[in-house]
């Protein structure tokens, strides 16, 4: 599934190719401009169910269309009341994680929303980025060094901790106890029940480390 230009310059188009032969499957046309003119960002991310694009734009509401992967039919759309001021949208995300979809910009902050029908579920100001890791949710915030674990349903801070330099964006992995979390510091092992180091391996100091999405490699 990729973007590219729409049937004119006032519009983006969502692709959906066969991988196997690059053959067309569905497009799909969105408006890159809102009813006042203003422009609006596409986001999109994509599972083998549906795929999920998120129209931000500086007025509100925002809106959601969740597309079936197979034909590009509309399954569900919804609109957000998420109001952005600011000139610039600061990158606009669309992740799916534990049945969640979470739609950001780093300058506003997130919404999220049941991923079979659109239901919104909860939203928090202020989120600089956002990874879903498992069964939790991690986030920062701005102008704040600080990582914090969430409820993915409820969007409940279950501990925070400070100060941490994640890096941008989050590079973490987990299992059902431990937050293994990249930083400039090097890697650090965090216990998922209230947030406490249980390691940390410096390395190399002369920059952040980087962790492989399915392991503990290490790029300096």
């Amino acid at each position: 599934v990729l973007t590219s230009r729409g049937k004119d310059i006032y519009h983006v188009g969502i692709y959906a190719l066969n991988p196997k032969n690059g053959t067309l499957l569905w497009k799909v046309d969105f408006p890159n401009r809102n009813q006042t003119g203003q422009y609006v960002a596409l986001s999109l991310t994509a599972t083998d169910k549906a795929v999920y694009a998120s129209q931000f734009n500086r007025g509100s509401p925002q809106k959601v269309n969740a597309l079936s992967i197979s034909n590009g039919k509309l399954l569900w759309n919804t609109l957000v009341n998420m109001n952005i001021a600011n000139n610039f949208i600061r990158s606009p995300s669309t992740i799916v994680g534990n049945n969640v979809l979470y739609s950001y910009t780093s300058n506003t902050g997130l919404f999220a929303l049941n991923v079979n029908n659109g239901t919104h579920l909860w939203d928090e100001s202020n989120v600089y980025q956002l990874q879903p890791s498992q069964d939790r949710l991690y986030v920062t915030h701005a102008n704040s060094s600080d990582l914090c674990q969430l409820d993915p349903t409820t969007g409940k801070s279950q501990w925070c901790k400070f100060p941490i330099q994640t890096g941008y964006p989050i590079k973490a992995v987990s299992d059902q106890t431990t937050l293994y979390i990249a930083s400039t510091a090097g890697v650090s092992a965090l216990q998922k029940d209230n947030g406490k180091i249980s390691w940390v391996y410096k390395g190399n100091t002369s920059g952040a480390a980087l962790m492989e999405i399915y392991g503990l490699s290490l790029d300096y």
